[in-house]
């Protein structure tokens, strides 16, 4: 931005160009600066007078001499009681420019419309994010890497956000799976796949999640394995009743390549400390889902409204690749998610079947992470069938896209909280 430097001494405005500055009198809006002494008191107002005249051409108005003349604290106070920002942040500069802040509030703000709503922590970590890329991560706290809580307040602050508190959760899943909302879902819908010119055409529309799968079969209450076993698997179909390879993702640190034994043709197979997704691997899978669905464009990617599924890498992606991320209204999944709909349960049965089936066959034998894949294979093809894809898209109304889809009675427990704001 070009600065203009007020020099009181000599009654003319200095203009700086690069290292190089020049002493030049300035006319602004036709207005010459007075070649007469200016009074102590009168110093304010024609600050007020130019920094006001040089918002309008975008320039920084700053002091060139302290020296006999008001006090700058002075002058400071005197432009923000009327509202004039051009005052220049004396002491250390801000960790993030203007432009890296805008960038965090955008993505902020996309977040809020995807159905992500960010977490303080979560703001600050990306906040550290951007500055390192920026070569601007030395103003953080490189042990926590997260932008300091004085940095949120302030950043806060300056774009006039505010924090919602959540409800508790049974009340608001109540007052979320009611008719008005899912109304306002299919409307949604229906008007992105207008504007995208693809309502028709079923090889457009896909669906990922993610779901559990345990040695521990609930319905005879019997444990083949350690309780706490549970391992990942994320899948994605498509309304044309195709899918694509599913991610697995095992508990632990240390690869063996033991974990593919077995595995499904181009299954992806990963680990991560706790079993469950994070955003990393979200990321990887996401560029893999991009590599390994046919090339026509747009489409759109239903999925849930899980922290782990979106970054500002996730987003630049699909926005590069005209995919569109469409997520489902709170606690609403198991209405509206086809593969919840449709898919998952018989994915679930039919996994304890064929876990019985191996532990009939191999006698003593616990299962593991190197026998998961066998266990899983006949129970997956079985579950993402043509007719199980096919009829989770049309129950949960998304293609082809059915309004009434959802019976009242699926949501009648939520009827006393339905609202229509």
């Amino acid at each position: 931005m070009e600065k203009l430097f007020i020099d009181f001494h000599g009654n003319h405005l200095s203009k700086e160009d690069g290292n190089i500055q020049t002493t030049s009198v300035m006319h602004i809006e036709n207005d010459r600066l007075p070649s007469i002494n200016i009074l102590y008191r009168d110093m304010p107002k024609l600050w007020l007078s130019l920094s006001k005249k040089a918002q309008k051409k975008h320039v920084e108005v700053m002091r060139k001499y302290d020296k006999g003349c008001v006090p700058w604290s002075s002058l400071k106070d005197f432009l923000k009681r009327d509202n004039v920002e051009l005052v220049p942040k004396m002491g250390r500069p801000y960790a993030l420019t203007s432009d890296l802040e805008i960038q965090i509030l955008n993505y902020i703000i996309k977040m809020q419309e995807l159905g992500f709503g960010l977490t303080v922590l979560q703001v600050r970590k990306i906040a550290h994010k951007i500055a390192t890329a920026a070569g601007r991560g030395s103003y953080f706290n490189e042990d926590n890497e997260s932008a300091s809580k004085w940095w949120w307040v302030n950043f806060k602050k300056r774009y006039k956000l505010t924090l919602r508190v959540p409800e508790n959760l049974a009340a608001y899943r109540a007052s979320m799976a009611n008719s008005h909302m899912i109304s306002d879902f299919y409307s949604k819908l229906d008007s992105l796949m207008i504007q995208l010119g693809i309502k028709d055409m079923t090889d457009r529309f896909w669906n990922c999640d993610e779901t559990g799968l345990s040695y521990v079969e609930k319905s005879l209450i019997k444990t083949y394995a350690d309780r706490g076993e549970t391992h990942t698997l994320l899948g994605c179909v498509c309304a044309n009743v195709s899918w694509i390879p599913p991610l697995i993702i095992f508990k632990g640190i240390r690869w063996n390549d033991n974990l593919k034994t077995d595995c499904l043709p181009n299954c992806m197979v990963k680990l991560s400390p706790k079993g469950w997704i994070n955003s990393d691997l979200f990321l990887e899978w996401f560029k893999f889902f991009i590599d390994t669905i046919p090339s026509e464009r747009p489409v759109i990617l239903f999925m849930d409204s899980h922290a782990s599924h979106i970054n500002m890498d996730v987003i630049s992606l699909a926005k590069e690749n005209e995919i569109y991320l469409f997520t489902f209204p709170a606690h609403t999944s198991h209405l509206l998610q086809p593969l919840d709909v449709g898919v998952y349960k018989p994915l679930k049965s039919n996994w304890a079947t064929s876990l019985n089936d191996f532990m009939r066959e191999n006698p003593g034998e616990k299962p593991n992470r190197t026998t998961f894949h066998t266990i899983l294979n006949p129970a997956f093809i079985k579950s993402f069938s043509k007719k199980n894809i096919e009829n989770a898209f049309k129950k949960s109304g998304i293609c082809p896209l059915n309004k009434n889809a959802i019976p009242p009675e699926a949501i009648a427990p939520s009827q006393l909280t339905n609202r229509d704001n």
